[in-house]
């Protein structure tokens, strides 16, 4: 029988791997976690708070030795980086570490001072450089002064 782990904040229907079938096999069914009970996955792999310092090191420490003898460790991470999960300690990761694992995204833009094309690693950035930024930022200030005065 295939076991799915479901949080309040994930929707089981929409993840592809679910099948309501039960004779349908999944790379879960061979995870070294398969047999837990939901609530023992859940107290393991998903803490509520799981604190910082030891008792954090302590409580992963237990995950990770789950994950070091599990054969399926690399579709579980690939499965939470898929789906994005930035919760507990999924393929012998924590969150925190699956995060630095993603590439960075860099957006490529026109610069709106200038209208010189710029790499941004911020979606918000508008400007190339501090030096445009500032000459945006004096042109508005003119032009009010302009609608203002006249």
């Amino acid at each position: 029988m295939t076991l799915y782990v479901a949080h309040s904040h994930q929707s089981l229907a929409a993840h592809p791997d679910f099948a309501p079938a039960s004779d349908v096999r999944s790379w879960r069914d061979d995870a070294a976690c398969a047999g837990m009970t939901w609530q023992e996955r859940d107290r393991i792999f998903f803490p509520e708070d799981p604190g910082t310092g030891p008792g954090r090191q302590r409580m992963y420490d237990e995950a990770r030795s789950y994950c070091a003898r599990c054969p399926v460790v690399a579709e579980c991470l690939d499965d939470a980086q898929r789906w994005n999960d930035r919760d507990g300690f999924r393929g012998g990761m924590s969150a925190s570490q699956r995060v630095r694992l993603r590439p960075s995204i860099v957006y490529v833009a026109s610069c709106a001072a200038c209208g010189q094309q710029f790499r941004k690693r911020q979606r918000e950035s508008k400007f190339c450089s501090p030096t445009c930024l500032n000459r945006d930022h004096a042109r508005r200030v003119r032009a009010s002064r302009a609608k203002g005065l006249g």
